[in-house]
């Protein structure tokens, strides 16, 4: 303990005077008390952090994992090795530290929280959803954990569950936009379409700010075939997000669905005088225009310009292709017809 406290002292004096001889003989004195004493933790966690404020981190973990290899498991060693081993993304390696803290801290919350997220990111998520349903247990009200849950259930398919965790998310919970977007999302994967509006109507009353809302309301509406509703829903919601372009494509795409052509074309236009190159909607301008045999100059410079971003993209070879063949073009065209194929 003397030559701990020597260390100790001439850290101290190191840190005034910066003088190198200081920092060797504080060095040298933990060394020798680890030396009397390998068990001494707190000369152990002083060295080391000497080792990391003086840029040499590698030393300072060395001397953490002998630790816990010869003398742990030591709950402090296991709390700062899990912290950096989880800043540099070791997820493994901090695994192993938190089981310790799970195991020997007083309050394991936080511990198993971060061991629930690890499992996540390993994507074993049988032994994440038993590990969130353990926290749950000791805090009933974190509506983090909750979400996470919920989120697990979704990533496994198994929707139903994953709207009942949803579900129970209030207002307010800074989890509950989130939570109220997937649960219609979900409940119009799993074809309950009648549950979804009701749920998504519902959610807007009460928060009109969502704009994902009115877009899964239109998209569970278009599903019934119910275009002229669909497009009612997301009026407002272009008036309330006048720069939100992805509505507005939508909302131009669901008169085609309605037969409305000539609609169509007006709409598509003011989303690509939004933005140029918004991809979508010059790839369905270009094809829109192509079946109906006009413009067809208009329409293969918006293909080309579209295929431009995503050369790759079948669909928009497929445009171009098509737009070709009804210029006359039938060469070119079975080539980007053959490459979209």
């Amino acid at each position: 303990m003397i030559y701990y406290y020597i260390g100790k002292i001439r850290i101290d004096e190191f840190n005034e005077t910066k003088t190198q001889k200081a920092g060797q003989l504080a060095i040298k004195a933990l060394e020798k008390a680890i030396e009397k004493k390998p068990e001494l933790v707190e000369a152990v966690i002083s060295l080391a952090n000497w080792y990391e404020k003086n840029a040499q981190e590698d030393k300072a973990i060395e001397y953490y994992q002998k630790y816990q290899k010869e003398h742990g498991p030591n709950v402090r060693i296991a709390e700062i090795l899990a912290n950096k081993y989880l800043e540099s993304e070791k997820f493994d390696l901090a695994y192993d530290q938190l089981l310790i803290l799970e195991a020997q801290s007083d309050d394991p919350l936080n511990a198993k929280v971060k061991i629930a997220l690890i499992l996540i990111e390993r994507k074993d998520f049988d032994q994440a959803v038993n590990k969130l349903k353990e926290i749950l247990e000791l805090a009933p009200e974190s509506d983090k954990i909750r979400f996470y849950l919920g989120a697990v259930y979704e990533e496994t398919k198994q929707h139903q569950l994953a709207v009942e965790e949803y579900s129970k998310l209030t207002s307010a919970s800074s989890f509950y936009d989130e939570a109220i977007v997937h649960q219609g999302y979900l409940l119009k994967q799993m074809k309950n379409y009648k549950k979804a509006r009701a749920h998504l109507e519902q959610a807007l009353e009460e928060r009109k700010d969502i704009p994902q809302l009115y877009s899964l309301l239109a998209s569970v509406l278009e599903e019934t075939k119910d275009y002229d509703k669909a497009i009612e829903v997301l009026k407002p919601a272009i008036e309330r997000f006048p720069e939100n372009v992805q509505i507005r494509f939508y909302h131009a795409s669901l008169y085609d669905k309605k037969g409305d052509k000539e609609k169509m074309l007006i709409e598509m236009k003011k989303v690509l005088a939004m933005d140029p190159n918004h991809i979508q909607a010059l790839n369905y301008l270009a094809y829109s225009m192509a079946e109906m045999d006009l413009g067809l100059e208009d329409a293969e410079k918006m293909a080309r310009r579209a295929l431009a971003f995503e050369p790759a993209d079948g669909y928009i070879l497929d445009t171009l292709g098509w737009v070709l063949f009804k210029k006359g073009n039938s060469k070119e065209a079975i080539r980007y017809l053959e490459a979209a194929f």
